[in-house]
């Protein structure tokens, strides 16, 4: 005989004895020796090919007893192959035999088919079972979900995860991966995120299925989030999210979703940990057809540090919308370069609304630099942009802008203003000369 087919003989003498002959301890022992010593001269792989059991590709010639009995106790088991390596351990081929020895329960589901070869932890001998077993498996885990029994989907999604971490023979790896991917669904990703909140001693579980899951996993949280009932779910959830590694590509297809609210949630994630790439998909806010994305959209680049992020900002002020200017004017407001007092000057030039033009004013005073005193001033003189825009109450916030600026040249700036001809102005510049010499006092 080869070697490989003598060592597939003891082996399979050695499975007969243990069912027939339980107390014949030493046979056992002789034969367990015997296919130990065969395993050091050749890597042994038994497998089901066509409902016959074959020996490393090849069928034996002689179908003996034992040889037949191992091929029904590999069908009554639901395995697919073993493979044995020549650094066999004793132990392990002595626990697998037990195993393929032992009856199969009337009651026994896929579950405890791959829970008793987990249990085995063997690393020099494998097995692989039928890929029946992964999609039986995968069908059941479906149905808890269908039931919205989130711990046994985590538990039969958990069970899947460690076979594919431990397999390596090729076919198993690829049967149970597909097996995987079935459940990757939002039906069934929904009810393991549904975990986090109400059993949150899950927690290590549910990330580890969500990060195998991908973008899939990402999105499951998100609808989670999307469904917070408290704001303290909502800071759970969103912790999980920055804990996943998919979540920046997945988010950033998430701002093309047709649903708002989904996409604003995506830009509110994203805030703070947008990469330079990242940065030029966020920038190019045409893309967006809602108002309310492109508001959300401005939040996230403010919090980023990318080069290019004001420039992303400033295009916020030519938005057509109002609300989405009025955004750009607060975010830009906080930043105050020189770059942003003189887009701001522009900006009052061709603004029309007159919410957006207080809000300019109130951004320079802000800002409160020489270059924003000199912008408010021009602005606000007798013939300046503000007396032309005809809108009531737009010099008077021009002054109010000069009040919160603490320099000589923005008080010079309102001293001439104090002989205004229009009365509201006078009087603005009045209070604000009356509050001087007081606080000077």
């Amino acid at each position: 005989m080869d070697s490989p087919l003598t060592l597939a003989h003891h082996y399979a003498r050695l499975i007969w004895l243990l069912r027939h002959a339980s107390g014949d301890i030493e046979a056992q022992k002789t034969a367990l020796r015997l296919a130990t010593v065969e395993a050091r001269q050749h890597a042994v792989r038994l497998h089901l090919a066509g409902g016959r059991l074959a020996v490393n590709d090849t069928f034996p010639k002689d179908a003996e007893p034992v040889w037949r009995e191992l091929e029904e106790r590999f069908e009554e088991h639901r395995i697919e192959e073993v493979s044995i390596s020549r650094e066999a351990l004793p132990a392990e081929l002595l626990a697998i035999a037990r195993l393929l020895a032992s009856e199969v329960a009337a009651d026994a589901t896929e579950d405890s088919t791959l829970a008793a070869v987990e249990r085995l932890a063997t690393t020099t001998v494998r097995i692989g079972v039928s890929a029946a077993v992964y999609e039986a498996l995968a069908l059941d885990v479906e149905r808890a979900a269908c039931g919205a029994r989130g711990g046994d989907v985590a538990d039969g999604f958990t069970l899947l995860l460690d076979r594919e971490h431990a397999l390596v023979l090729p076919e198993a790896r690829v049967a149970c991966g597909r097996a995987v991917r079935r459940l990757t669904r939002p039906t069934t990703l929904r009810t393991v995120a549904r975990l986090l909140l109400t059993d949150r001693g899950r927690a290590p579980q549910v990330l580890r299925i969500l990060e195998r899951c991908g973008a899939d996993g990402v999105e499951a949280v998100v609808d989670q989030i999307l469904n917070a009932r408290t704001s303290g779910d909502r800071i759970v959830l969103c912790g999980v999210v920055g804990q996943l590694s998919g979540r920046r590509s997945a988010l950033l297809t998430m701002l093309d979703d047709d649903r708002w609210f989904v996409a604003c949630l995506a830009a509110e994630l994203l805030a703070g940990e947008a990469a330079e790439e990242d940065i030029k998909a966020l920038a190019d806010l045409k893309r967006f057809g809602d108002g309310r994305v492109r508001r959300a959209v401005l939040r996230a680049l403010a919090t980023a540090d990318g080069a290019g992020t004001t420039e992303a900002l400033l295009r916020g002020l030519a938005d057509s919308e109002t609300t989405v200017r009025l955004e750009a004017v607060s975010l830009l407001t906080a930043r105050g370069s020189a770059r942003v007092c003189s887009e701001f000057g522009q900006a009052l030039e061709r603004e029309d609304s007159p919410e957006v033009l207080h809000a300019l004013l109130g951004g320079l005073g802000r800002i409160a630099t020489p270059d924003a005193v000199h912008q408010l001033s021009a602005a606000t003189a007798p013939r300046g942009l503000l007396k032309q825009k005809k809108h009531p109450g737009l010099r008077v916030a021009g002054v109010a802008a000069l009040s919160e600026i603490r320099l000589p040249s923005a008080l010079t700036a309102l001293k001439a203003l104090a002989n205004d001809r229009e009365r509201e102005v006078r009087e603005a510049v009045g209070r604000v000369l009356v509050s001087v010499r007081y606080s000077a006092a």
